[in-house]
């Protein structure tokens, strides 16, 4: 597993030190990439779905894309 660290700087001294995260940071970091992994599954899950959708009606109205872009302007 890599190592989260954190970066500290200083601002008088300009020194910066690097602290390891504690295990409930990892925890929170990793829960959070985790809810963003599944937000965008969920938009791309989404926007598949719309597409099909869009398909769908335009097949049933007899329609292509571009004559559909031609009659909504």
């Amino acid at each position: 597993m890599a190592e989260f660290t954190r970066t500290i700087v200083d601002v008088a001294t300009g020194e910066t030190i690097s602290v390891p995260f504690t295990a409930e940071e990892i925890a929170a970091h990793l829960a959070e990439q985790e809810r963003l992994a599944n937000l965008e599954a969920e938009t791309e899950a989404k926007a598949e779905a719309d597409k099909l959708a869009r398909e769908a009606l335009l097949e049933k109205l007899g329609l292509t894309e571009e004559e559909a872009r031609l009659l909504l302007g």
